[in-house]
């Protein structure tokens, strides 16, 4: 049986926003892309071999779990 919350309990606000795209902007959604992959990377390799098949494993998971969150 779900519970209903209370009408006066606290719900979490949801925002949305548009998003516009002008010209050239490929250029600096590239970049930033480019940053946080040599970010990431850097911190990969000093992963030791356990921790990094930790983290492979991990995010293999988040990933299984989001494409089956979206087919559903």
């Amino acid at each position: 049986m779900e519970k209903k919350p209370h009408r006066n309990q606290y719900e979490e606000p949801h925002f949305t926003c548009v998003i516009h795209y002008t010209e050239g902007c490929e250029k600096y959604i590239s970049e930033f892309q480019q940053k946080k992959v040599a970010i990431l990377r850097k911190h990969l390799e000093l992963l030791n071999p356990a921790e990094l098949e930790k983290f492979c494993n991990m995010l293999e998971e988040e990933l299984l779990t989001k494409d089956r969150e979206e087919q559903s």
